[in-house]
């Protein structure tokens, strides 16, 4: 039976920009911070080595009233906690660079007792006409070289957050962020970065395995599983139960950039995700992992659009061993616009769109956005936003979920209207 949910959903989160720093961050927040520069210079102090230290993020907070049309098995959260805080440490000498950074991320939606964990940690070694090379637990390349329509918005970022779905009832097998299941997360990795030569940059991550993707929290990914991104296959299957996972998952990147931020500008990126679908159990077998992602950014002045198509092809499907593959894990399609109508005030839009194919009919997932920014004071914003979610499932989904060995909700077609008040203090 539907049922009618309208609540006041109060968000407080504390996200930190991703570790992925250039140089010119942490050189511009060293020069910023002078007890930083009093520990750094004791450092380095006989020593002919620069060293930088960089710690960049933004503290976020949400009021968020929402109604939906069902509530399914879960309960609205009432609060979020969010927080990721993302230190690196920069080291030079001639010719190369070498250092660490390390991210530790908390959100009460997701992880047990909201205890902080170390999400990604790496050490590496820069070359100025070689590139980066890394080592350790972080983001794959592909990941670092996808561009969709959330690179644009403002606010809370809707779909590009992956964290609507923390507090609106997913409609059973279906998608409504801009993640793949074909990527491995911060599994334990090897990456290269190079240079940008002439507007062109490249990439590539090689993973041992994918199962776990945390360096001491080995059963975080079973926590986390059936969040965010599914593959299913055959209406009584359960892809949580098969607990696949990547081994030796190869990902690439590329893009294309020209022009300027502040007139025209263009970016155009390639990322791709190649492995094999690996599970512990002897009666499961597991489609490969092959994905792509295409995407771009196009920008005049104070106009910027962005658009992503993610296609995760049967990467990671399920299925017992005496059963014939059948659908797939999704294709993603998204758009978003953004405009600074002057100093203060910034204006956006977008749209996701994502199918899910089962053995028997196929989910779909749709969000449309839209936010206003105004900007305070330096480093300081507000920002309200709207989003419409509407999802909708099929029989095989619902089937799947019944079915399931553990207990997946089973939430039938489902939409929502979300409206959003909050601020954000970036540093």
């Amino acid at each position: 039976m539907n049922v009618k949910i309208a609540s006041l959903v109060f968000v407080f989160s504390f996200d930190l920009v991703s570790a992925e720093f250039t140089h010119y961050q942490c050189k511009e927040n060293y020069n910023e911070n002078d007890f930083l520069n009093e520990i750094i210079d004791a450092i380095s102090e006989n020593s002919e080595t620069d060293h930088n230290l960089c710690i960049c993020g933004n503290f976020n907070v949400n009021a968020i009233g929402l109604n939906q049309k069902i509530s399914g098995e879960k309960e609205n959260e009432k609060m979020n906690f969010r927080g990721n805080i993302n230190v690196k440490y920069l080291g030079s000498t001639d010719g190369y660079g070498y250092g660490a950074a390390v991210n530790v991320k908390t959100n009460s939606g997701e992880l047990k007792r909201s205890q902080p964990i170390l999400d990604s940690t790496y050490v590496f070694l820069e070359f100025d006409k070689f590139g980066e090379i890394q080592f350790g637990y972080m983001q794959s390349a592909a990941s670092k070289f996808n561009i969709n329509g959330g690179n644009v918005l403002k606010g809370y970022g809707s779909f590009s957050s992956n964290n609507l779905s923390s507090f609106y009832n997913l409609s059973s097998g279906t998608i409504i962020g801009t993640e793949s299941v074909a990527d491995d997360k911060n599994a334990l990795k090897i990456a290269w970065t190079s240079p940008l030569f002439k507007g062109f940059s490249f990439g590539a991550s090689y993973s041992f395995s994918g199962k776990n993707v945390s360096p001491f929290n080995s059963d975080r990914r079973k926590r986390n599983e059936g969040k965010g991104s599914y593959a299913w296959n055959d209406n009584y299957w359960d892809f949580r139960a098969a607990a696949p996972y990547s081994k030796n998952l190869l990902t690439v990147g590329a893009s294309y950039e020209y022009g300027s931020q502040n007139d025209i500008f263009a970016k155009f990126s390639l990322s791709g995700w190649f492995g094999k679908g690996k599970t512990d159990r002897s009666d499961v077998k597991i489609k490969n992992v092959k994905a792509l992602n295409l995407g771009a950014i196009l920008g005049y002045k104070d106009l910027k659009a962005s658009f992503g198509f993610m296609n995760s092809g049967k990467s990671l499907l399920a299925a017992p061993t005496n059963v014939e593959f059948s659908g797939d894990s999704g294709k993603i399609y998204s758009l978003g616009i953004s405009y600074k109508i002057n100093e203060k005030i910034e204006i956006s839009a977008g749209r996701l769109q994502s199918r899910v194919k089962f053995s028997e009919g196929k989910s779909i997932g749709k969000v449309a956005t839209a936010a206003l920014e105004y900007v305070l004071e330096e480093h300081l914003k507000a920002y309200c936003e709207y989003d419409f979610v509407r999802t909708k499932t099929c029989t095989a989904a619902l089937a799947l979920a019944e079915n399931s060995e553990n207990h997946l909700p089973k939430i039938e077609n489902n939409r929502a209207n979300i409206f959003m008040i909050g601020m954000k203090w970036e540093f």
